[in-house]
């Protein structure tokens, strides 16, 4: 457990140090535009690779997978770190980076999968996903004060850093065909549409994503109306990694199926009241309260690959997953900027919280069917009939 912890705080601190990449590269004196295509290319990259993540698990094995796209990371950060101010060379290093980056959560969240019982899945997927929000605290105010007191060359030497710790977490995981975990044979992407309940955990994932893409508008929104963004920002970080240690159990105690709508209906409750908040203190506790939501909606849309997906086709669940997540992160930002330049951010914020709140409503309707379905399935297998 405490590898894959590991594993999944490398995967994050690896990707949350170039939350400072824009201020990176103003630094190279590059323009906003060229700077916008070397951001970009990270998450073009990301969503170009999603789809082909979970049959180069497949092919590879999961560990290799997650060795291989370490690999990848390292090189790709190390290309950045002597690419100098060449754009062609940060651009390539980029893409690398994020290859790597996509096909070891893709390849990671399928060892967690096909590794951990059902019974303690929500849970440990929830202590699991810990490590995601860790770097936030650690890593990145350390990059922080490596890039703006004038150690460039260390700032960028801690992303090659965490793909070593990625690479070593990888590397000493117990291989899935020694436990008797790996599947001998993959299924098919048809296969996976037709399994019950899946194309809702795509819909949901998507809805999901509304809110939480959304995040990245909320420090503009914060400052445009005089509050520090911390104030949102800090909340959402304790509260998320606070019920994912002391509240995860509810995740194993309960269908997941019946959590997952409610869950980021909360995060869009706390967008709109962010939206009208005039203190710090109001502020603070619409950002609790979308940490609670994201802690919970996060693990459970992971989790519950695996609990409707049989193993054979867990990969390309796992793959789709995170396709679908990335789609919305690419589009959101994009929407609630064209929105926000019409209506201000804050209505843009209002408009998007009763988007969420109605598919909330729409996607919990249709969990329900899933969860009585699932659960006639289990009452008629042999012997719990009895």
């Amino acid at each position: 457990m405490f590898r894959i912890v590991l594993a999944t705080f490398g995967i994050y601190a690896f990707t949350e140090v170039y939350y400072l990449f824009a201020n990176y590269l103003a630094e190279l004196d590059m323009s906003s535009a060229r700077a916008g295509i070397l951001v970009g290319a990270f998450f073009a990259s990301t969503i170009l690779c999603r789809p082909f993540g979970g049959v180069i698990t497949e092919r590879l094995g999961v560990r290799r997978t997650m060795i291989a796209a370490a690999c990848l990371c390292g090189a790709g950060s190390l290309g950045l770190l002597g690419a100098g101010t060449s754009f062609p060379a940060i651009f390539a290093a980029r893409v690398v980076m994020g290859a790597g980056f996509s096909l070891f959560l893709v390849a990671l969240a399928t060892y967690q999968g096909l590794a951990i019982p059902e019974q303690v899945r929500g849970s440990f997927f929830a202590l699991a996903c810990v490590g995601s929000i860790a770097p936030l605290f650690t890593i990145l105010p350390a990059a922080e004060a490596l890039l703006f007191s004038g150690h460039v060359r260390l700032y960028l030497g801690l992303a090659p850093l965490a793909a070593v710790l990625c690479f070593a977490m990888s590397f000493s995981l117990e291989p899935l065909d020694a436990s008797g975990a790996l599947p001998k044979n993959w299924g098919t992407f048809a296969e996976l549409m037709g399994s019950r309940g899946y194309p809702t955990l795509l819909l949901s994932a998507l809805c999901f994503s509304l809110p939480d893409a959304a995040i990245v508008y909320v420090a503009r929104m914060a400052s445009e109306g005089g509050l520090s963004p911390s104030a949102f920002m800090i909340p959402v970080a304790l509260a998320a990694i606070g019920v994912r240690i002391f509240g995860r159990g509810l995740l194993d105690r309960i269908p997941r199926t019946s959590v997952a709508a409610p869950a980021f209906a909360l995060m869009g409750v706390a967008l709109f009241g962010a939206s009208y908040a005039a203190s710090a203190f109001v502020l603070a506790l619409c950002g609790t309260l979308y940490g609670v939501g994201v802690g919970y909606a996060h693990p459970i849309h992971l989790a519950l690959v695996s609990d409707l997906a049989v193993p054979s086709l867990r990969a390309k669940g796992t793959s789709l997953l995170y396709l679908t997540m990335d789609i919305a992160w690419f589009a959101v930002p994009l929407g609630l900027g064209f929105l926000g330049g019409i209506t201000g951010l804050p209505d843009a914020f209002r408009a998007a919280a009763f988007v969420t709140l109605g598919a909330a409503v729409g996607v919990h309707l249709l969990w329900l069917r899933v969860g009585r379905a699932r659960s006639m399935e289990k009452a008629s297998e042999p012997g719990l009939a009895e």
